[in-house]
């Protein structure tokens, strides 16, 4: 079947799914500009089960996450903003956006990129049935010319794998699959970021320089994992570092399967350091199963920039984690985000529609609506500078330096 024959067919499915199954409350963020770049962030944590993770309006994420979540977002307006205020870069000419929220969990993500996909095939004018859906816009966008997201590589695969059938580009801001660079595959994606194999060859020096050559291997259970841990298998082959037990295990997955896994590994005394080529949520549960098993201290993880340097990652266990070592992809500090960032308030931040929601959970309080005066627990007084808890999320570089990639291109 041609490739247009196939678009014909898929363009009225996308227009009922678009209608019929969209995640619960969903809400994007809009700028205007004679060009939109799409952007797909994990606003939201991915929804916690599969079992009630469905509502009559949609699919229920989790909760709203800072560092992967709002201060993406936020360096999206922020590098937005430098774009179309520098005269050189684009003269006479202003870039757009929309971001949408993709809950790192492909289902939504593919249901945000339908979105995209039916806003630049369908006029404006027949935009309708959509009532109940709260997007932000206010005026007719401009042409759609790429998306950049969404974070997690086994997720970009399959977004992926839909635009490239409307010429759509996609810029992968963090997603290190090696599986993404193969462009036979892959026509339409680009990524800011070195892939797996380079991480996997970091892993390994660090397992060399300890003189270790007897360890044990986890991935997580999806693409991003399974390039990962292959790519260090192939090079541990040829290094004579041994692999004495293998396993992996969904980023969702139940308890019992982690218990199972952590089991499995202690099956061999002699190699109690394990390479983890892991998603956050993997190198949780695993910290979280060494404790129920009363195994606190056995192992030592050596993790992917999935477990980087977030702290989110080991709160609570910093004990199981003791030791660790894991890497993240160089990206400087940009004070410049620091001084906007530290800046935003409920009541200068209007442009960003889950701002609000980030800041009631954050300080612990109940912001006034329109028509109320007066805002419970201090909400009006609270600053991100001054909150303890806020640092800066490392890839907020790679996603500044990915909008500059689109206005160059």
């Amino acid at each position: 079947m041609s490739e247009s024959w196939s678009i014909a067919l898929i363009i009225p499915i996308i227009a009922s799914l678009s209608i019929q199954t969209v995640p619960e409350k969903q809400v994007s963020a809009f700028i205007n500009g004679n060009f939109t770049i799409g952007a797909l962030l994990p606003v939201h944590y991915p929804p916690q089960s599969k079992k009630g993770s469905m509502t009559n309006l949609g699919i229920r994420c989790g909760g709203i996450r800072e560092h992967y979540g709002i201060q993406r977002v936020e360096a999206t307006f922020q590098t937005l903003d430098k774009i179309n205020n520098d005269p050189n870069l684009l003269p006479n000419l202003t870039l757009g956006v929309e971001i949408r929220d993709e809950c790192w969990y492909a289902p939504v993500a593919l249901q945000q990129s339908i979105e995209f996909i039916r806003d630049s095939i369908t006029p404006s004018s027949l935009d309708t049935c959509r009532s109940e859906i709260n997007v932000n816009r206010s005026a007719i966008r401009g042409p759609l010319i790429g998306v950049v997201g969404p974070g997690s590589s086994s997720v970009a695969l399959q977004v992926q794998n839909l635009l490239q059938l409307f010429h759509l580009s996609q810029i992968g801001y963090s997603t290190t699959s090696r599986d993404l660079s193969d462009k036979s595959r892959f026509n339409y994606f680009l990524r800011v970021v070195p892939s797996d194999y380079y991480q996997a060859q970091v892993m390994l020096d660090i397992v060399r320089y300890f003189g270790w050559t007897y360890v044990s291997a986890v991935n997580t259970d999806e693409n991003y994992g399974q390039s990962g841990i292959q790519a260090f298998k192939e090079l541990a082959e040829k290094l004579d570092v041994c692999i004495a037990r293998e396993d992996s295990v969904l980023s969702s997955a139940p308890d019992e399967d982690f218990d199972k896994v952590v089991k499995n590994l202690r099956q061999d005394a002699n190699a109690n350091v394990v390479v983890c080529f892991c998603e956050g949520r993997t190198i949780s549960g695993l910290l979280r199963s060494t404790r129920r098993l009363n195994l606190t201290n056995h192992f030592l993880f050596i993790g992917s920039d999935g477990w980087g340097d977030r702290g989110d990652v080991t709160e609570s266990y910093e004990q199981e984690a003791w030791g660790g070592l894991s890497i993240r992809i160089h990206s400087p500090r940009v004070s410049s985000f620091d001084r906007y960032y530290w800046s935003l308030q409920p009541f200068n931040n209007h442009r960003n529609p889950w701002f609000r929601e980030f800041w009631e959970k954050k300080f612990g309080c109940r912001l006034p609506l329109l028509n109320e005066t007066e805002a419970e627990g201090g909400a009006g007084n609270d600053t991100l500078i001054s909150d303890n808890s806020t640092s800066m999320e490392g890839e907020v570089t790679e996603k500044l330096c990915t909008g500059n990639n689109f206005t160059y291109t």
